[in-house]
């Protein structure tokens, strides 16, 4: 199973300021239905053109937006280009308003976001950063601040994203942006801040509701969790997180292999020994198809 590159886990190594840059990056990707996007940002496709963050599922959406005829015109062309696969016309329709007082906050963000993916985090920021100020316009808008905190991490100013998407995060607690703040959080050692920011996406409705749509992101954010609960010490809150991902990825090695560690130090040598031979068997099938290419 491929799954979206959004949520890097501790065991796969990486500071906290480098996950910071690679899951700002790959979030967009992940959202249009794991398609990879550009690590470096310089490239631009319909796959990488994300659509307004907010929550992931099962809570309600943002206030909605008035705008006039012509706002609304140039914001359905440009979702059209970017259907056709033409973000660069998707661009060319939005950036008149721009320029516009009161234009909507919808079509700022959409070209934002737009311009982070073409390589051009600088012009994002430049739309976003009177947006999302304190006093500003969007500053209580989860998806407006998502946009800010890719652009500002594409230009490696990490303080900077990490204070949007943790407001983003407050903001809309079942978001992505709760779950890359809790990766973040993690990998800076603050197992507890990331175990209760993805408690209520995994201990709710909503991870089904994932499942249901990115099966593998459901998987990322279950181990993240057994993950963290792990670091605590907390082995038997673990263990539930750790069977739904095996459940979802039946071939993931190395979840197979997280469960039977944790089995073993939970006494329970008999689950231990089934878990364990699964991901063996798995490593070594692994290994036979590196062999044979």
């Amino acid at each position: 199973m491929r799954r979206p590159p959004i949520l890097p886990l501790a065991a796969r190594g990486g500071s906290p300021r480098g996950l910071l840059a690679v899951v700002l990056v790959a979030c967009a990707a992940a959202r249009a239905g794991g398609a990879p996007a550009d690590q470096a940002g310089g490239g631009t496709s319909t796959a990488t053109v994300p659509r307004p963050q907010g929550e992931i599922a099962g809570a309600p959406p943002g206030v909605a937006e008035e705008i006039g005829d012509e706002a609304a015109a140039a914001v359905a062309a440009a979702r059209e280009r970017i259907a056709a696969g033409d973000p660069a016309g998707a661009a060319a329709a939005l950036e008149p308003l721009r320029a516009r007082p009161g234009a909507p906050l919808e079509a700022l963000t959409l070209l934002a976001a737009l311009y982070v993916d073409a390589g051009q985090p600088e012009s994002a920021l430049e739309v976003l950063a009177p947006l999302v100020a304190a006093d500003g316009p969007a500053a209580a808008r989860p998806d407006v601040l998502f946009t800010a905190a890719r652009a500002a991490g594409a230009l490696g100013r990490r303080d900077e994203a990490e204070g949007y998407l943790a407001r983003s995060a407050e903001l809309a607690p079942l978001s992505r942006a709760a779950v890359l703040l809790a990766a973040i959080r993690s990998e800076q050692g603050r197992h507890e801040a990331a175990a209760t920011l993805l408690a209520p996406i995994t201990e709710g409705p909503t991870l089904d509701a994932i499942a249901e749509r990115e099966p593998g992101f459901a998987v990322e954010i279950s181990l993240h969790h057994a993950r963290a609960l792990l670091a605590l010490g907390r082995l038997e809150a673990a263990l539930p997180h750790l069977e739904r991902a095996t459940a979802l990825a039946p071939g993931d090695a190395a979840a197979w292999r997280l469960l039977g560690e944790t089995l073993v130090d939970l006494g329970r040598i008999d689950a231990a020994r089934a878990a364990l031979a699964r991901a063996l068997e798995l490593e070594e099938a692994a290994r036979g198809r590196r062999i044979d290419r």
